[in-house]
């Protein structure tokens, strides 16, 4: 997907389907998503024996925006990427609400 990401996570992204729109909807932000997220990876569990299905939203403008040039856009993909599969696939422990909105 991106070259500049590491062959260890990319196999969580085998099978996804790719959208990609300008910016986060407001029912995602009033979830408490970050308005400024590049990205977000839906991940559904899988019921009873069939895969799970996993959905990746890129969102454009904040892509833009995080870049510091044309150029960096590939690189800025490949590190939100590394963070959001690092978050929904390898982090066990949710963040405890203090954590969670410092986030922000």
């Amino acid at each position: 997907m991106v070259l500049g990401l590491d062959p260890l996570l990319a196999h969580y992204l085998t099978d996804v389907e790719v959208y990609i729109v300008d910016v986060p909807g407001a029912e995602l932000v009033v979830d408490g998503v970050d308005p400024r997220a590049p990205l977000l990876l839906d991940a559904r569990p899988a019921d009873s024996g069939d895969e799970g299905e996993i959905r990746l939203f890129v969102y454009q403008r904040n892509v833009e925006r995080s870049a510091s040039s044309v150029s960096a856009v590939e690189a800025e993909l490949a590190a939100a990427l590394e963070r959001e599969i690092t978050a929904v696939f390898l982090e066990h422990d949710p963040p405890t609400p203090s954590e969670k909105h410092q986030l922000n």
